[in-house]
Parts: structure tokens; sequence; C-alpha cells
């Protein structure tokens, strides 16, 4: 049963392990709500210019990586890290034509 009482994730302040707890608990629930997913759910369009569950997934998973390699490295996306991750950042088009086919399905699973 979920408990809507948020806890401090130990080893940090109140404040911020309330925060760590929130996000772990968003992608536990985000991980078991899409795990029985098939391919063909996760790339599945509404229309022609909508984003799919799996492209918003890799979306979610782009703006994380960016935000760690900004905060614990001080930097922004090398040349080879962008040509990862754009097409989820950017979505759209590109991001219809290169997440489909199982590609959410191999970065969920890592």
């Amino acid at each position: 049963m979920f408990n809507a009482k948020f806890e401090s994730q130990d080893g940090y302040d109140k404040g911020i392990g309330e925060l760590v707890y929130m996000l772990q608990h968003t992608r536990m629930m985000t991980e078991f709500e899409v795990a029985e997913l098939t391919d063909k759910q996760l790339d599945y369009l509404l229309d022609p210019t909508s984003n799919s569950i799996g492209m918003l997934l890799q979306h979610i998973a782009s703006i994380e990586f960016l935000h760690q390699v900004m905060s614990f490295e001080e930097r922004m996306m090398n040349e080879e890290e962008e040509k990862e991750w754009m097409a989820a950042m950017q979505l759209g088009e590109r991001g219809r034509e290169e997440i489909k086919n199982g590609t959410v399905t191999i970065i969920c699973k890592n």
C-alpha cells in the first residue's frame, strides 16, 4: 500500500533527504508502472505529432543525465553525449524517428 508520508533519506539533511526520497520513490513507481508495457505500447503515438510513452521516458532519462553532468562534473554534454541524448531532449520529429522499436526497453533495463 502507498504511504503518502515522505520520509527523509538517510545521510542527508531533512529537506534534502525528503527530496531524495521523493525522487527515488517517483523513479520506482514509474519503473513499476511501465515494466510490463510492450515495445508496441511504448512506441504508440496518439496522433502523428504526439510523443509516445517511450519518448517521454527517454526524455526524463536525458534530462536526468544532463543534470548529473552539470551538477557533478560541472560541464555540459560533450559531442558524443549530445549525439546519444539529443533526440530525447528535443522530442518532436527527431524523437519520433529515433526513439522506437525497443530503444526504451533497452534503456529501462540498464
